[in-house]
């Protein structure tokens, strides 16, 4: 697993690596493009940021396998709050209704 997940994140990161340094020389040499286009690309620039912070995450859960396992306390509703969060942009044109219940152990 972990060296399927390490080959996946390399071959990964290359195109990626391509697309952010696209969109720089886009940003530099592109001064008055108009606002559409400059939301455009700082779009596409977080999401490159986004899917390198999940090939990471892809990374250190393939040595999770290696790892001895520990007990630990999730604050839920943190993570809850953080993943609404990061979807409320992506459900921007959706009426979502959120809602989570917490059942004890």
């Amino acid at each position: 697993m972990e060296a399927f997940s390490y080959s996946v994140s390399h071959d990964l990161r290359a195109p990626l690596r391509h697309i952010e340094g696209f969109v720089e020389i886009l940003r530099a040499t592109s001064p008055t493009l108009d606002p559409d286009s400059r939301s455009h690309l700082e779009t596409i620039a977080a999401a490159a940021k986004q899917m390198g912070r999940l090939i990471d995450d892809l990374l250190t859960f393939s040595r999770t396998a290696r790892a001895e396992l520990t007990k630990t306390a999730v604050p839920l509703t943190t993570l809850t709050q953080s993943i609404i969060r990061e979807m409320e942009a992506d459900c921007q044109d959706r009426q979502v209704e959120w809602c989570s219940a917490i059942c004890p152990p």
